[in-house]
Order: C-alpha cells, then sequence, then structure tokens
C-alpha cells in the first residue's frame, strides 16, 4: 500500500495492538504485517500489508481486507446524555 502524503509510519511489522482496554487489558491485535499510520492532523490509521484477521479476546476473530482503517475510540452516550470514551 502506498502510504498517503503528510503520513508518518509509527510501526511496521507483524501482531500490532492498535487499540488497548484500560481496564481489562483486552487489545484489539492484528495478526498479520501491516503499518500504524498517524495522519497530519493526529488521526492514526491501519492499513494491512494483505487480508488478514483482527482479534480481541471478548469479540473473536474478525477479517481486515486491504485498506486503510482509521482507528477510533469507541464513544457512548452516558445517563446524563453526554458522549463519553467507552472503557474496556
Amino acid at each position: 500500500m502506498e502510504i498517503p502524503n503528510g503520513y508518518k509510519v509509527i510501526f511496521r511489522g507483524e501482531g500490532i495492538a492498535i487499540a488497548l482496554g484500560e481496564v481489562t487489558g483486552h487489545a484489539h491485535r492484528v495478526l498479520g504485517n501491516g503499518c500504524l499510520l498517524e495522519a497530519p492532523n493526529g488521526q492514526r490509521f491501519f492499513a494491512p500489508a494483505a487480508p488478514t484477521k483482527i482479534t480481541h479476546e471478548e469479540h473473536g476473530l474478525q477479517d481486515l481486507v486491504e485498506g486503510l482503517y482509521r482507528i477510533d475510540a469507541q464513544q457512548e452516550l452516558s445517563l446524563s446524555e453526554e458522549w463519553q470514551k467507552v472503557v474496556d
């Protein structure tokens, strides 16, 4: 995959954890090779080098095809109707 202009490579390799649970320590981990990228605005992305899988202790395996995946923190609406980051 061609790296978009202005993006920098944070990590390139195999078995990267792209998200870690703050409470449980569970990880969203990519099983194959790829690149963790950072856009000029600080947003992070993952680009698998080939079709692969991502795993998490609570969700099991999911397929990833080649492409550019934005990494976001999951949010939920609290009882006071404010958006807050989900703590795993």
